[in-house]
């Protein structure tokens, strides 16, 4: 993400599409995404050392099973 294309690059036709699902200010030299749920679960980058929660999601398959 350090390196990659960011909000403000000169590519506005793709940068535009990719910035409004970045909270404010971000990103910010990270180089790992989660989202925020203090920030409307927008994208924000952090390092890639942090734990975060996560869920999976599964199709249901036939009652019983």
């Amino acid at each position: 993400l350090s390196s990659g294309i960011g909000c403000g690059s000169p590519l506005r036709q793709i940068t535009s599409l990719i910035c409004r699902f970045w909270a404010p200010n971000v990103p910010n030299n990270y180089d790992c995404v989660h989202t925020e749920p203090s920030k409307r679960n927008l994208w924000n980058d952090n390092k890639c050392t942090r734990h975060f929660r996560w869920i999976c999601k599964q199709a249901h398959g036939p009652a019983g099973l």
